[in-house]
């Protein structure tokens, strides 16, 4: 941040103005951000194929999901994308993220796939691109995580009663 201050300084300020950094500290403005990777990422998924492998968008799926169906407005959020490794360029690094977004997906009450059942195993058929894998980990996801918050299973139980109710009554 403080580097690139110095350069916007140098390029469109002009009167010799010095370190603007030294100046926004002067005024209790200190330079503090700084920006990484995660910043950068793009999380958007444009192939269910290739864009889980890493295991950056799965966890981010998990984030959103869980910040959607946190009760107070997403104080509780969930923090995953800060303990991955971007960009994931390496076998072991996709490996650690995508053991990150499974264990957040079990403690969500996500199950993992039937087999292999074990996680490490799980996170290697992820990284492979195996497409049945996939997409039975989404479908877990959503069937365990998304769609009990969406509607929840004491409401449609009471929908079916009445639904019932109405049709013996007819």
């Amino acid at each position: 941040t403080r580097q690139m201050a110095i350069e916007f300084a140098r390029s469109f300020l002009s009167g010799g103005i010095g370190d603007l950094a030294k100046h926004l500290a002067y005024m209790d403005a200190p330079l503090a951000h700084a920006q990484t990777a995660h910043h950068e990422f793009n999380f958007t998924v444009q192939s269910l194929a290739t864009d889980l492998r890493d295991g950056a968008r799965l966890c981010r799926l998990l984030e959103v999901l869980e910040v959607a169906s946190a009760p107070s407005g997403g104080a509780a959020a969930l923090r995953l994308t800060p303990s991955l490794r971007l960009p994931a360029v390496n076998r072991t690094s996709k490996l650690k993220n995508v053991e990150i977004a499974l264990r957040a997906m079990e403690a969500a009450g996500a199950p993992l796939l039937r087999h292999p059942p074990d996680l490490h195993g799980c996170a290697k058929l992820l990284i492979e691109g195996h497409c049945e894998a996939t997409l039975e980990l989404l479908w877990s996801l959503i069937c365990h995580v998304a769609l009990p918050r969406l509607a929840p299973v004491g409401i449609v139980l009471d929908e079916a009663r009445r639904a019932r109710r109405t049709a013996n009554t007819d």
